[in-house]
């Protein structure tokens, strides 16, 4: 047997540096996956877009101006056409809306993202 730092045995140096290694890969791994965690990047531009959405009063039907301290908040409507957007997600006062399948350039697996303090589409994003 071949003795090492402090008379620990070569054998138990490497299984204390395999066990150091494997703390360190897992921190990184995680660190990784929670650094991937939040809001999807956006995909592209959305297309045909409002100049802004509308807050639409669902008991009402009453649509007015987004306010400008506003969380984000659904439903969402089209002032144009009365197209409803849906609220699937929001982070760091954007908001990650759902529509009808190729409104704005969206393809069935995206959502159209939209600044909850403005109303203005910024863009598309995965479900």
């Amino acid at each position: 047997m071949v003795f090492g730092y402090k008379g620990q045995s070569q054998s138990a140096l490497g299984a204390i540096a395999m066990g150091k290694v494997s703390v360190l890969v897992s921190m990184c791994l995680l660190a990784g996956g929670c650094a991937s965690v939040g809001s999807p990047a956006l995909r592209g531009a959305a297309t045909d877009a409002p100049e802004r959405f509308l807050l639409l009063d669902a008991a009402t039907g009453q649509s007015s101006p987004v306010p400008a301290d506003a969380t984000c908040e659904s439903p969402l409507v089209d002032p144009r056409d009365g197209t409803k957007l849906t609220m699937e997600r929001a982070s760091g006062g954007m908001g990650d809306y759902s529509t009808t399948s190729g409104k704005y350039g969206l393809a069935e697996d995206e959502l159209l993202r939209v600044d909850c303090s403005t109303g203005v589409a910024t863009g598309r994003v995965s479900r």
